[in-house]
């Protein structure tokens, strides 16, 4: 991969839930790997409305620290870019899932 090319990256709402102070098994290798992946080839993170609503719809049956919340949304509202699917990304999405592509 080309170290000067820029890497976007949509993220799954599991890897934004430890944000908001939710524990994911499993996850902490994979938390890293993205970290290095941002740093080296300057990746962009990118999350959607529905990200958010899914964070809301966990958090509201969980015990949380509204703190740890707010922060958590702070982070992900500052460091990655909101994004808005389009009709093609939705369709490519479905390709994507038909194939076994989670």
């Amino acid at each position: 991969m080309n170290t000067g090319a820029r890497v976007r990256i949509l993220l799954d709402t599991t890897y934004l839930l430890p944000i908001v102070g939710i524990n994911v098994k499993g996850l902490d290798d994979v938390l890293i790997a993205l970290s290095r992946v941002r740093k080296r080839f300057r990746a962009e993170f990118y999350y959607t409305q529905y990200n958010i609503i899914e964070i809301l719809g966990k958090l509201s049956r969980l015990n949380y620290d509204e703190d740890t919340v707010v922060r958590g949304l702070k982070i992900i509202n500052d460091e990655f870019i909101l994004t808005e699917p389009t009709i093609d990304g939705y369709i490519k999405a479905l390709r994507l899932k038909r194939r076994g592509i989670q």
